[in-house]
């Protein structure tokens, strides 16, 4: 599967063997700059300039989870190998962490004198 992001305000599910569009997973209000699959393939993450990160249930095609904290739009996301909690990358500067779990903020970093473009975790999750 892949899950590209989109100015359509969507992310959209795409089947890699058979090239068959799957679903679309809306609930942004604006672009949606980065989309991720969990480790395991249930769960996908979204950010987008609606300032915004969705969790969403891949198999339900539905937002499970929202996160509101940044002040600008979120530029890319990324999932914890051990998909229990997902990152956040904002033009507003910061690096977000949220636990899926108990659905709250864990870490917090003014990270970058500019805006964060970019995210990932190493593959140890350390």
């Amino acid at each position: 599967k892949v899950c590209p992001a989109s100015d359509d305000k969507t992310v959209k599910i795409w089947s890699l063997p058979s090239k068959k569009f799957m679903c679309s997973l809306n609930g942004h209000a604006n672009w949606v700059r980065s989309a991720k699959f969990s480790p395991d393939s249930r769960l996908a993450v979204s950010g987008g300039d609606d300032k915004t990160v969705r969790i969403w249930d891949v198999d339900r095609h539905e937002s499970i989870g929202l996160y509101q904290d940044h002040s600008s739009g979120v530029n890319s996301v990324a999932f914890h190998p051990d998909g229990t909690c997902v990152a956040a990358g904002s033009a507003d500067m910061t690096l977000k962490l949220w636990d899926l779990r108990s659905n709250t903020l864990l870490q917090h970093y003014p990270a970058h004198g500019d805006a964060v473009s970019g995210i990932s975790f190493h593959e140890s999750g350390n």
